[in-house]
C-alpha cells in the first residue's frame, strides 16, 4: 500500500497557514498585557483613572509612567501638532500646572519691568520627570541667574513630558513666545526625533481602540533596532528622521527673529564611559549649529560624575544631575554674551 505524501510545496503552505493562526491567536492576548502593562486603553472610551486621590506636595507618584495617576495630568489638545498638553491648572503631589498649561508657576503674559525672561522648552527631561519643581533645570537656572547677576531674571519651564521636536516648536511659536522672551533654550534629548511617546500613544488609543495600531509589534521594533545599533552597529533607523529636523529647526529660527537661542543637547545618562549614542546627538543638533544657535552637548559635563549619582533611570536626570545642566547652561550663556556679569562678580583671576 503506497502512503499518500502531500507535494513539498503544500506542506510548506499548510505549515505557514497553521503558523498564521497560531500567530494570530497568541497576538490578541498578548497585545492586551502590553497595553495593560502600559495603561494604554483597550477600547476608545476607556478615560482616565477615577483615582483623584491626595498626595503629599514632595510626592513624584503622579510621575510615574505607571501611575494610576499620570494620565489626569494631560488632556487632548485643540492643537493638532500639541495633540495633548498638561490641563491648566491641575495640581497632585508635586506636580502643578499654572493658569497657563505649563509645570511652574504662575506667570503674566506681560514681563514685568527690568526682568530678563528664558523660556525652555523641552520634553520630560526638562519638565523634571520623578522631581520636584525645584530640582528641575529651569528652576535651578533661574535661582543661578538671580544669585549671580544684576537685574532680575525669571526661567519658565515650558518642557512637557513626551514632546518631540517637533511639538517644542510648536510650544514655543503657540505658547512661549507669547511670554516675551528675550533668550530661549531648547533642551533636547535623543528620542526627541522621535514623534511617538507613552503620553501621546495614550492618546492615539483614545481616539481608535484595541485595533488603531500594534503597540506590542511598536515597542519590540524599537528594541530589537536598540540591540541591533548597540551590539551590531546597525544604524537605529526608528530615530532617523522621523521628525525633519532642519525643516524644525529652521521653524524655529523664523519663528523667533531677535531671541537668541541655546540648545543644550542632554545625553543617555546610562553608559556615559562607553557612549554610543553620538549620532544621534549629531542628527539633532548639526541643524542648530548650521543655523546659528548656540550648541552645548552635556556628555562632557556628564562624564565627570558616575551615572548613579545624576540620574533617576537612563534617560531623566535627577537634582544633582540638573544642577550640572544648569551650570552648563549658565556657563554658555556667559560665554555667548546672552548674559553678564554683577561688575563685583567680574574678578580677573
Amino acid at each position: 500500500m503506497k502512503e499518500n505524501l502531500l507535494p513539498l510545496w503544500k506542506k510548506i503552505v499548510f505549515s505557514l497557514l497553521i503558523f498564521l493562526v497560531v500567530a494570530a491567536l497568541l497576538y490578541f492576548p498578548a497585545e492586551v498585557i502590553f497595553r495593560i502593562a502600559h495603561r494604554i486603553p483597550l477600547f476608545s472610551d476607556q478615560l482616565n483613572s477615577d483615582d483623584r486621590g491626595v498626595l503629599a506636595d514632595d510626592d513624584t507618584t503622579a510621575m510615574d509612567f505607571n501611575s494610576v495617576h499620570y494620565y489626569e495630568i494631560f488632556r487632548k489638545s485643540d492643537n493638532p501638532v500639541l495633540f495633548y498638553e498638561p490641563i491648566p491648572g491641575f495640581s497632585k503631589g508635586a506636580v502643578q500646572i499654572n493658569a497657563h498649561g505649563f509645570r511652574d508657576r504662575e506667570y503674566d503674559l506681560a514681563k514685568p519691568r527690568d526682568t530678563t525672561r528664558i523660556v525652555v522648552l523641552g520634553d520630560s527631561v526638562i519638565w523634571g520627570h520623578g522631581i520636584v519643581l525645584a530640582d528641575t533645570f529651569a528652576k535651578q537656572l533661574e535661582d543661578l541667574l538671580n544669585d549671580r547677576l544684576d537685574g532680575k531674571y525669571e526661567v519658565l519651564n515650558f518642557g512637557v513630558s513626551g514632546y518631540s521636536l517637533q511639538q517644542e516648536v510648536e510650544q514655543y511659536i503657540d505658547r512661549a513666545s507669547r511670554f516675551q522672551p528675550d533668550i530661549a533654550i531648547l533642551g533636547l534629548c535623543i528620542n526627541d526625533s522621535l514623534y511617538s511617546s507613552e503620553e501621546g500613544d495614550f492618546f492615539t488609543a483614545q481616539n481608535g481602540g484595541l485595533f488603531s495600531k500594534s503597540y506590542l509589534l511598536d515597542s519590540l521594533g524599537v528594541k530589537i533596532d536598540q540591540v541591533l545599533h548597540q551590539y551590531f552597529g546597525v544604524p537605529q533607523s526608528y530615530l532617523e528622521h522621523i521628525v525633519d529636523v532642519p525643516a524644525q529647526m529652521n521653524r524655529l529660527k523664523q519663528a523667533s527673529e531677535g531671541v537668541p537661542w541655546l540648545v543644550l543637547m542632554f545625553p543617555r545618562l546610562d553608559d556615559l564611559g562607553n557612549y554610543r549614542s553620538l549620532p544621534e546627538h549629531t542628527i539633532l543638533t548639526q541643524p542648530a549649529r548650521n543655523l546659528g544657535f548656540s550648541v552645548r552637548d552635556l556628555l562632557a559635563d556628564y562624564r565627570k560624575y558616575s551615572s548613579e549619582s545624576i540620574s533617576i533611570d537612563p534617560i531623566h536626570p535627577n537634582r544633582r544631575g540638573n544642577t550640572i545642566a544648569a551650570e552648563a547652561a549658565y556657563d554658555a550663556l556667559l560665554q555667548n554674551g546672552m548674559i553678564r556679569f554683577k561688575p563685583e562678580n567680574h574678578v580677573l583671576k
